[in-house]
């Protein structure tokens, strides 16, 4: 997705995204982990012209029970992981035959909350123990998308080849807000660089190199992961899509289809994940994009495309 681009997904990938998205797009996304575990997401994005924007809404969460040592349940809650993201980008010398270069960025701020949790003498709740443990964190993202034509057998007024690099997660995270401030665990930040080559007019390929950066340790940095991922546009409202990621020797694997219905992209998404846990780990995703149409850009492309050809 760092080089594809193409819905507003480019949120978690690439901020430059913004500035050649085709439509405005609102979007809700709900990510189902079957251990009780869930993520949900709503974001925005609009374009004027070459300059887009957008903002961002995520909230992980799950469930938190915490149990004495007689076995019995003495306080239940949810941990959680909340984020707000602003994103921002511009795409430079854009024209008729070269599509330009897009830069953006995203500023986030996160924020983990651990629920209160008792002590071991009498079960009472401890006031402020969640707290001292939650986590504040400040952090942005900066990406560069670049389209153009290659070895392109088929008409199409868009580029069917683009590159695509960003920086993910840059910055710092702080813990012990009401007792001892310090800086907490490093974020997880990330350098991507991929492609997306439409080799058809109807098949897109994607791969994509991640390596993770420690910033508070260079050299305890995780090994990098490979992505790719394959598109099919079955029709022009239905479309078949797969991939794979693979980290150390273990794969996630992952399909699913996208469907048009009258304004709506809908998303439905099954991932096996053997990345994470020696054990299966299933992830059910479900998305629900609504377009909000292109602000008059088709009607000046087709004006555009007319001249031309006179």
């Amino acid at each position: 997705v760092t080089a594809l681009c193409d819905d507003i997904s480019f949120f978690d990938y690439n901020p430059a995204g913004s500035s050649v998205l085709e439509q405005t797009e609102i979007a809700l996304f709900h990510n189902a982990w079957i251990a009780d575990s869930a993520m949900e997401t709503l974001e925005g994005t609009m374009r004027i012209n070459n300059f887009g924007m957008g903002l961002q809404f995520k909230c992980f969460y799950v469930p938190f029970t915490e149990y004495n040592l007689f076995g019995d349940k003495v306080a239940g809650n949810y941990y959680s992981e909340t984020s707000l993201t602003m994103n921002m980008s511009y795409n430079f010398f854009a024209g008729y035959n070269f599509k330009g270069i897009s830069l953006g960025y995203n500023v986030r701020g996160s924020w983990r909350n651990i629920p209160n949790y008792t002590d071991n003498q009498d079960d009472k709740v401890i006031d402020g123990s969640g707290f001292s443990q939650s986590s504040l964190g400040l952090m942005g993202d900066v990406g560069l998308l670049v389209r153009f034509n290659f070895f392109k057998h088929f008409n199409d007024l868009d580029p069917n080849l683009n590159f695509g690099l960003s920086i993910n997660n840059i910055g710092l995270a702080f813990t012990g807000l009401n007792s001892e401030f310090q800086v907490d665990d490093a974020l997880p930040t990330r350098i991507n660089a991929g492609f997306a080559y439409r080799m058809m007019k109807n098949i897109i390929f994607t791969g994509e190199f991640r390596q993770p950066v420690n910033l508070l340790n260079i050299v305890s940095s995780e090994r990098f992961s490979i992505a790719s991922g394959v598109e099919l546009n079955v029709t022009s409202f239905f479309d078949f899509e797969a991939g794979f990621l693979i980290t150390g020797g273990n794969p996630r694997l992952s399909m699913g289809s996208q469907f048009l219905v009258k304004g709506v992209k809908m998303n439905i998404n099954y991932t096996l994940d053997l990345t994470s846990s020696f054990n299966p780990v299933n992830h059910i995703s479900l998305s629900a994009r609504l377009l909000l149409g292109d602000r008059g850009r088709n009607t000046i492309k087709s004006e555009v495309q007319n001249k031309y050809a006179q």
